[in-house]
């Protein structure tokens, strides 16, 4: 009994946080501020496929891209539709699974 009521806790610990990751989105966007973008793969940036700032740009479309063992992948998609303000990563640096590489203002 004891171990379901540990998995429905943390059912509802993980529950909570979603909502709580959607709603902070949803202020950001409200109050103007930049969303973070991070990157889901470890490599080093290419220049092609990297986002400029001041580009408009539509949920999913590709940010920034990486050389890995098995050839260029994105490793960072826009989480939402607005225009990037800033690249904080550069072609030829190596980056990190969890970096932040770029920010957009959502529309």
């Amino acid at each position: 009994m004891l171990k379901k009521n540990g998995k429905t806790i943390t059912i509802l610990i993980l529950t909570c946080l979603l909502v709580l990751a959607g709603v902070a989105t949803v202020v950001g966007a409200v109050t103007g501020n930049t969303v973070d973008q991070v990157s889901s793969l470890n490599g080093c940036v290419v220049p092609e496929g990297l986002v400029t700032a001041g580009t408009v740009v539509k949920e999913g479309q590709v940010l920034v891209m990486v050389r890995t063992f098995a050839g260029n992948a994105p490793a960072a998609r826009a989480t939402v539709d607005g225009t990037v303000t800033v690249v904080l990563v550069a072609p030829e640096t190596m980056i990190k699974a969890g970096q932040v590489v770029a920010k957009i203002k959502p529309n």
